[in-house]
């Protein structure tokens, strides 16, 4: 990951992907050690971040806003589940869904850009 990433997670975001392997205090140790930020500052931006993202689930006025959502994204954890504006990509990767538009595109990806086309569409002509 790049450092310039590694340090918004740790001064802003309070956003880490933690698993059976890699645990919380594996983030909270490499943040505090590497960028001398202390342990109660970060577990404080978790608390933010957690709470934004329940927020968004919870808030169904939020709507110019799509989010997808990769089945295979290692960042699933972290998503935002069940605002009305979510589209699932069956047998997708992080972040394919936001390469340009090609006729190699898998059918999930190709249905999203036409879904999210038109509800862009949609929102033009109400505003």
């Amino acid at each position: 990951m790049r450092p310039m990433r590694r340090i918004q997670q740790c001064s802003e975001l309070g956003n880490f992907q933690t698993t059976v392997y890699i645990p919380l205090q594996f983030f909270l140790n490499y943040c505090e050690e590497i960028f001398t930020i202390p342990r109660e500052y970060i577990l404080e931006r978790i608390k933010i971040t957690d709470q934004v993202l329940e927020d968004m689930d919870e808030n169904s006025s939020v709507r110019k806003v799509f989010l997808t959502q990769a089945e295979n994204d290692p960042w699933s954890a972290t998503k935002v589940r069940n605002h009305n504006r979510t589209y699932y990509l069956k047998d997708a990767f992080h972040c394919e869904d936001l390469k340009a538009c090609n006729k190699n595109n898998k059918p999930s990806i190709q249905k999203l850009k036409r879904d999210i086309y038109w509800e862009v569409q949609k929102l033009q002509v109400k505003n």
